[in-house]
């Protein structure tokens, strides 16, 4: 039995909603270039991470790799409960 594809199952999920939701905490004369250098610091990660998850791997095996990706998970709910900014029924200019 297949299941559908639903939103909550989709792996580019998180992407799409970060990717939404990043540009609307810099104001708009940076809020291009802000947004691109996070962009740059996210693909940055996205490169490092396997190799560091074959390190984890092969050290502690599959307990140390989901324990880095639960661990990078909880970090960035943290921060984002801590510093998020809710641009919900706001102005733009209302957030700077």
């Amino acid at each position: 039995m297949r299941f559908p594809r639903t939103p909550t199952h989709n792996p580019t999920h998180k992407v799409t909603l970060f990717a939404i939701y990043i540009p609307e905490l810099f104001p708009t004369e940076v809020r291009l270039r802000a947004s691109g250098i996070c962009n740059t610091f996210g693909r940055g990660a996205t490169i490092l991470t396997p190799f560091l998850a074959v390190a984890l791997f092969r050290s502690y095996g599959i307990r140390g790799v989901l324990s880095l990706m639960i661990g990078f998970l909880l970090m960035q709910i943290v921060v984002v409960l801590r510093f998020g900014i809710e641009p919900k029924k706001r102005r733009l200019e209302d957030m700077e």
